[in-house]
């Protein structure tokens, strides 16, 4: 069981890797809560595709595109175990000229 191995404190094969090649060194991976947070100055949730125009807006993109993307992916076999909360579904925003 993965529950069972992820409490003896074992790691599967792809986070080792991973790790070794050091590709999560950048690779972020916040937590439901840190999300909220960060959201939380920006105003109440009704108004969250008007912030979302700001943001753009002081990043200097050149655009701003919306895509509701209503799938739900498996929960198994994820990298971090709190990336369960983000499988969907979503709100999916692209800024061209936006670097991150």
């Amino acid at each position: 069981e993965p529950e069972l191995a992820e409490r003896l404190g074992a790691q599967s094969l792809r986070q080792l890797l991973l790790l070794r090649d050091k590709f999560t060194d950048t690779f972020p991976c916040p937590s439901s809560t840190q999300i909220q947070e960060a959201l939380a100055g920006f105003g109440h949730e009704s108004n969250v595709l008007l912030d979302l125009l700001e943001v753009a807006d002081v990043l200097g993109a050149k655009g701003v595109h919306f895509c509701c993307d209503r799938r739900l992916h498996p929960s198994e076999s994820l990298l971090f175990p709190t990336l369960v909360e983000f499988q969907g579904p979503a709100l999916c925003v692209f800024m061209p000229g936006v670097a991150l």
